[in-house]
């Protein structure tokens, strides 16, 4: 933990001359996420975040850490660089500012940048070794539950989910797909670990989660309403209409 607040900006020193104009594909630019008020290690209107991207990366919600929502807290630091400037660049302002998991400044950036290649195409050769490399590696557990999982307290847009919704809407996977997907689960341990739902769940959470069995279901004994799509003219299950049928069955 930094127990100073840090203060930069006036005297970053200027090094994008050297990388202007040495490639023609100057097309990407080194930003910066500007907080929005002050903290114990730095003061409002300083950065948390450096980044390096083109089009329209700096705005792309797909990030580690939150992007502001004012966009006046996006600045460009620099930009029309080729991208091996635009890497330089970012290492030395995050080198500048510091980062504040090892404790050396404010920033949130894990690592001191520079890394990938934009567009880079993997051939069979590296793919092969790279496999090779992480065979037998194995993640903390919990990596990627809870609070530690990338998707933790956030919400898809109902664009977002209207559009994975039409994706998977009328897919079938292939026997082949099917065989894959048994191979590579036999083996792992099911997610209740063999023991019964009526030791895990209380009988309102069972009901609640998967519906009253037997005659405790207020449909037992009842046909379940048939309804005819209009688009396909097939007879469905009333429940499961507007899953597949109806305004969906028209986009097929």
């Amino acid at each position: 933990m930094i127990n100073k607040v840090v203060v930069r900006g006036a005297e970053i020193p200027n090094y994008s001359n050297s990388f202007k104009g040495a490639i023609s594909m100057t097309i990407y630019y080194v930003y910066a996420y500007l907080k929005t008020k002050d903290s114990k290690t730095a003061k409002a209107g300083t950065p948390y975040y450096i980044g390096k991207g083109k089009d329209k990366r700096a705005y792309d919600p797909n990030h580690r850490v939150s992007v502001p929502k004012d966009r006046s807290k996006i600045v460009f630091l620099e930009r029309s660089l080729p991208e091996v400037g635009a890497f330089a660049l970012e290492r030395s302002y995050i080198r500048w500012y510091g980062r504040k998991d090892i404790s050396t400044g404010i920033l949130l950036n894990r690592t001191d940048g520079g890394e990938g290649q934009s567009g880079a195409i993997q051939t069979p050769e590296s793919n092969h070794r790279r496999s090779i490399a992480l065979k037998g590696r194995k993640m903390p557990e919990g990596w990627n539950q809870g609070e530690n999982h990338p998707l933790y307290g956030k919400t898809h847009k109902e664009s977002t989910i209207e559009l994975i919704r039409e994706k998977a809407t009328g897919r079938i996977q292939t026997e082949e797909t099917r065989r894959r997907q048994s191979i590579a689960n036999k083996g792992y341990p099911a997610w209740n670990k063999g023991i019964p739902l009526s030791k895990l769940y209380s009988e309102k959470e069972r009901s609640i989660k998967y519906g009253s069995p037997g005659e405790k279901n207020p449909m037992y004994g009842k046909l379940v309403p048939k309804k005819v799509c209009p688009h396909c003219n097939k007879e469905v299950d009333i429940r499961n209409f507007s899953r597949s049928h109806g305004e969906r069955c028209k986009f097929k």
